[in-house]
């Protein structure tokens, strides 16, 4: 018996949708005896099990698909926090090795623009306490995760107090009033250095030092030496740094406040046909809302009736209105400028195209770029290794050669303070971040740092063609008709298709409305499933569709001159006939995008290899679409299998390849690329599950403003990088001989930190690119 494929929905909860999640299913699925095959679309929350129905039956089968995913809903979890307490670079890594740790833990992520902690782990073999404990034994708290970010003013109240403690005590210290400065000193040190010595505490208890370590052991020394007043600047410095840098990541954080902020909390919603005010949480499809002029979309849904201007600039970056009808779809938190209008609520608020996009900018935030775990993973051995170097800077001149100890130990310390890898810890993740905020700011929602890094080394850039490099629909062109009107003709077509939403249809009957042509009446109308269709009319049979259609119903082509070949075949050709004779040819086209030649052209003229056409149209229409556009190779008559072969060779033969699609039949080749990106237009759910990049609007342009901001990207994390190494040895050349203080050491650490912290925010970069010309908009960044 033949084996049979049995389509399910994935019972999976909205928090089990990750990729090892599903994978886990597939796991289970597969073991079922009788299971051949099971593939899963996450985004369509549907599996398709090939089984052999003789093995297992279609009801055992359904019953054990649901139980298996109510198994991996029910015992693996994933959790998100909101941490306090989170400053710097080395307490993120420092979370994220200590929790990763616990037994049962899976994965950890910890964002430090966000404050965010997201893990996932067994309930069967740990308990949520236990990842909450590890935490706070680190010295930092956690609560229920919040979009609402903690408002920073705050944290400057002991760090302005410090600083005011400081400097009475410099200026007592000046006067000769030793006992007073002390005791000024020590207050200064209480209020801005006990969190650091804390953290240095919680630090070795874990046995993962860090710099607030270096920085608290600097301090005491310091003190034991009698130099309070450096060693009080120190913690100061240090925690002012903190303070600024913390800042500065308060940029990053607004671009995701403003998205979350993008949705009304309560919508008038019509219930039995009265106007009710009602929470936005708490809408449900079905539900109909009023929006007035002015205010914002609460839910996802489409126009009941009215027509408006909407701002979608929200979602796609763009702040030119759109026209919306009745029919059309609008998105939660754009703004309706226009009209009153009443919308159909389609989704709920937590699965709005808004939502989505706020959970996936966060997600990119967890997914680090390679250079930056590297980084992170340096400064873990770095950290100890300056101890043990400062240790021997001591140690060797006053036990091998007599140095006097307080000024050998004075340099130790300063090498200590001035070695401290923060600088260079945060020199990439403030780039990545700052430009991934950038880019979802523009419509363009990058899902992590990897994928920024890999698309500034592409070399290659392949483009499906329908859907992506077209529009994916087909437009009126002309026709010929013979021994009828073409008004007579054009009217038997679209009477023939008037029932039909083909891509054909559309074409054939806009033009028939342009021109006001009345439709007749047709009788026993039959489908050709991807031929035509055909329905008698006026008592005559009529036939419409393709060349093998006609063929097929006896209608004769021998004299006509359609017949052609090559390059000169550009339109696609409808065919309608009856009794044998031809009676119309219509010229369909699906064309390129207006700025598909632009777009094409900007990423050649940024050094783009290689720009290549794939579709599986017929090599003359994408021979004709590729040279319209420009691009330098184009392959036809190509099925998804093909595609990802020629992806496979180009990048063996070129190097990496970004695969451009429209995230639905593009699934294998975006799957193949180094880097996936899809035409998510505004409404394709598909695209946000499928691609590592997703364009919110179908814009072409879209694609080199984020090469472009992807190599710029690349540049300034070079240059962070050589910055902080650069002034770490220049500050290690005068340290040895003595020519540095310990508080300039600091104050050159905190220094160079906030440098490539700022020079990384530049890549934030102005959103606006109006008034300037589509190359100039690609690569302004």
């Amino acid at each position: 018996m033949k084996k049979r494929i049995l389509k399910l929905s994935v019972l999976l909860d909205s928090d089990s949708d990750c990729d090892r999640c599903v994978e886990r299913l597939k796991g289970l699925l597969a073991r079922i005896r009788g299971v051949s095959l099971a593939k899963i679309d996450p985004s369509s929350r549907t599996v398709a099990v090939t089984y052999d129905p003789q093995a297992v039956t279609m009801d055992t089968l359904d019953s054990l698909a649901r139980e298996a995913g109510v198994t991996i809903s029910t015992r693996f979890a994933h959790k998100r926090w909101a941490v306090t307490g989170l400053d710097c670079p080395d307490c993120a890594s420092k979370i994220e090795k200590n929790v990763s740790l616990v037994d049962g833990v899976f994965w950890v992520g910890v964002s430090l623009p966000l404050s965010i902690l997201e893990v996932e782990y067994d309930r069967e073999k740990t308990r949520e306490e236990e990842i909450v404990s590890r935490v706070r034994r680190l010295g930092y708290g956690l609560r229920d995760k919040k979009k609402e970010v903690q408002p920073g003013h705050r944290r400057w109240v002991p760090i302005s107090i410090s600083g005011m403690f400081l400097l009475l005590g410099f200026i007592s210290h000046h006067m000769g009033n030793l006992w007073l400065s002390g005791s000024l000193f020590l207050v200064s040190v209480l209020i801005s250095g006990l969190p650091t010595v804390r953290k240095a505490f919680y630090s070795l208890l874990s046995r993962s030092p860090d710099v607030s370590l270096l920085m608290s052991i600097s301090a005491v020394g310091a003190g034991a030496i009698g130099e309070w007043p450096e060693g009080a600047t120190v913690l100061f410095l240090f925690s002012l740094g903190n303070r600024l840098q913390f800042y500065t990541m308060e940029k990053t954080r607004h671009a995701i406040k403003s998205l979350v902020e993008a949705s009304p909390d309560e919508a008038m919603v019509e219930i039995d046909g009265a106007l009710v005010r009602k929470p936005v949480r708490d809408l449900l499809p079905g539900d109909t809302a009023l929006v007035r002029p002015g205010d914002k979309i609460p839910a996802d849904g489409e126009i009941a009736s009215g027509s408006s201007y909407i701002n979608e600039s929200t979602i796609t970056g763009e702040a030119t209105p759109r026209e919306k009808r009745a029919g059309d779809e609008v998105y939660a938190g754009t703004i309706n400028e226009g009209n009153p209008i009443r919308i159909i609520v389609r989704k709920k608020s937590k699965d709005s195209r808004v939502a989505r996009i706020v959970t996936l900018v966060e997600e990119a935030q967890l997914r680090k770029a390679p250079s930056q775990s590297f980084i992170e993973s340096f400064s873990r051995y770095y950290t100890p290794s300056v101890v043990l170097v400062s240790l021997l800077v001591f140690a060797v001149p006053v036990l091998a050669m007599g140095g006097e100890v307080r000024e050998w130990l004075y340099r130790a310390l300063t090498i200590l303070v001035i070695s401290c890898p923060c600088a260079l810890v945060i020199s990439i993740p403030v780039a990545v971040l700052a430009a991934i905020g950038n880019a979802s700011r523009n419509g363009i929602l990058i899902k992590g740092g990897v994928f920024l890094e890999e698309l500034g080394r592409a070399k290659v850039f392949a483009f499906d063609k329908t859907g992506t490099i077209t529009r994916g629909t087909s437009a009126f062109c002309s026709l010929d008709a013979f021994g009828r009107s073409e008004d007579d003709a054009l009217a038997l077509a679209a009477s023939l298709e008037k029932e039909s939403t083909h891509t054909v249809a559309k074409a054939i009957l806009h033009e028939a409305r342009h021109r006001k042509i009345e439709f007749r009446k047709t009788f026993d109308p039959v489908s050709y499933p991807g031929r035509g269709v055909s329905a008698t009319i006026d008592g005559e049979r009529f036939y419409l569709g393709k060349e093998e259609l006609l063929d097929s119903a006896g209608i004769c082509f021998d004299a006509s001159p359609f017949h052609l070949s090559g390059t000169e075949r550009k339109e696609n050709l409808v065919f309608l006939g009856s009794s044998g004779k031809l009676v119309a040819v219509f010229f369909l086209s699906d064309r390129p995008r207006e700025e598909a030649k632009t777009a094409v052209g900007a990423l050649s003229a940024m050094n783009a290899a290689r720009t290549v056409l794939l579709s599986g149209d017929t090599a003359e229409n994408t021979a004709s679409a590729g040279s319209e556009i420009g691009v330098s190779e184009s392959v036809g008559n190509l099925k998804p299998e093909d595609k990802v072969e020629i992806i496979e060779r180009l990048r063996k033969e070129i190097g990496p390849v970004v695969m451009v699609g429209d995230g639905i039949n593009d699934a294998p080749g975006l799957a193949a690329a180094n880097v996936g990106i899809a035409m998510g237009g505004a409404g394709t759910d598909v695209a946000l599950e499928t691609a590592d990049i997703v364009l919110a609007t179908d814009d072409l342009m879209k694609i080199p403003y984020a090469f472009s901001l992807s190599k710029k990207t690349k540049r300034v994390v070079l240059q962070n990088v050589v910055f902080s190494i650069t002034i770490k040895l220049l500050f290690l050349l005068m340290a040895f001989p003595g020519f540095l203080t310990l508080w300039v050491a600091v104050l050159g650490d905190v220094g160079s930190s906030l440098l490539v912290t700022l020079n990384g925010m530049r890549l934030l970069g102005p959103g606006d690119t109006d008034g300037k010309t589509p190359l100039q908009k690609a690569t302004r960044v």
